[in-house]
This record gives C-alpha cells, sequence and structure tokens, in this order.
C-alpha cells in the first residue's frame, strides 16, 4: 500500500509536468482517483480495511505533486511575486482563452482554414493510415472495440485505465475544431498496448 502511495506521488509529478507543457493533459489526472478505486474493489476485505485513508492519502499527495510540479515548471501561470505568489496570471488565462478559439474554430484564422468541413472520423483515419500505419492501426483499432465489449465480462478490473484513457482522449481530440494527429500522441502508447493485448 506504501507503493501505491509513492506511485500516486510520481504519477502526479509526472501530470504536473505534462501540464507545464500543454494544459490540457490535466485530463489525465482523473484516473488517479479511478485506480485507487478499482484497487480497492478488487481488494480482499481485509485489505479493503486499510485501503480507504491509504486511498484519500494518495489521492492528496498525487494532487499536490501535481500542482507543485506546475508551480515550478510553469511560472508565467501566476501572477508572483514569489513562490507563494499562486494568484493566476491573467495574461496566461488570456492566451489559452485565444488558443481554445482558435482551435474550436470561433476565431477566424488563416492556418484554422485547413480544417474545415473535416468530419469527426478525421483524426481516427489519419492515425490509423498514416500515424501508426494499417497493421498496427487496424489492430489497436480491433483491439480498443474488442476490449470495450470485454470490460463488460470483467476484464475492467485489469484494463479499465487503460481503455478508458485512450477512448475519451480519442473523442475528445476528434471533437476538436483542428484534430491534428500530434494532438493525439498521448494515447500512441496506449493504442499499441491495444493492439499487442488484442494479437
Amino acid at each position: 500500500i506504501k507503493k501505491l502511495v509513492l506511485y500516486s506521488f510520481g504519477f502526479g509529478a509526472a501530470t504536473g509536468l505534462a501540464m507545464s507543457c500543454k494544459v490540457n493533459t490535466a485530463l489525465v489526472s482523473v484516473f488517479l482517483p479511478l485506480t485507487w478505486l478499482i484497487v480497492y474493489l478488487k481488494s480482499t476485505p481485509e485489505i479493503k480495511s486499510k485501503l480507504g485513508i491509504n486511498a484519500l492519502l494518495g489521492v492528496v499527495v498525487g494532487g499536490m505533486a501535481a500542482l507543485l510540479a506546475f508551480r515550478v515548471f510553469q511560472p508565467y501561470a501566476f501572477t508572483g511575486p514569489g513562490f507563494f505568489g499562486l494568484s493566476l496570471n491573467q495574461g496566461w488565462l488570456d492566451d489559452l482563452k485565444s488558443l481554445a478559439g482558435q482551435m474550436s474554430g470561433d476565431i477566424d484564422t488563416p492556418p484554422a482554414l485547413q480544417w474545415a468541413r473535416r468530419g469527426k472520423t478525421f483524426l481516427l483515419e489519419n492515425m490509423v493510415i498514416w500515424g501508426l500505419g494499417l497493421p498496427l492501426g487496424l489492430s489497436a483499432l480491433a483491439g480498443m472495440v474488442w476490449m470495450g465489449f470485454s470490460q463488460i465480462k470483467g476484464l475492467w478490473k485489469t484494463s479499465l485505465v487503460l481503455w478508458l484513457w485512450t477512448v475519451m482522449y480519442l473523442v475528445w481530440q476528434s471533437s476538436q475544431g483542428n484534430p491534428t494527429m500530434r494532438y493525439a500522441l498521448p494515447i500512441y502508447p496506449s493504442m499499441a498496448l491495444l493492439a499487442a493485448w488484442m494479437i
């Protein structure tokens, strides 16, 4: 159990580092409490009695590690002046809002014209054909569908986090105004795992 708390710290630190580069990777943070919940549900009754407080501790430690890493490696997000000046920088927030508008198509910019009239499957098609290549791409797609059905049969205890992360991120990025393939890079490793599992 102590190792799980340590892993939570590592997970939180990695999430904070990822957020400092690309803030929308904060989505991955929901998987820390979900993982603890799965560990709790599949544990024996005697372990469950010890797990509750440690699960809470793990989530808190992970959250603190994420905030600390984000504070250190994304100083522009805060007004300062010192380390404990934790008010969010309005200029940084305005930049994020502008970028979100460009991505959604609400702000008309010349580079965004290439994404006009792209279907919801545009990202997936490009990933399968060009990003992963047909053999790996089709295997990953088949693995995603098969593992999805397998969740109902009890596989969720070992694979729900991997499957849900891949599906959630893919659906989210596919619904963006500019579904460019590079934005799906965080799920390429999990797509490869799905393909390997299916094979």
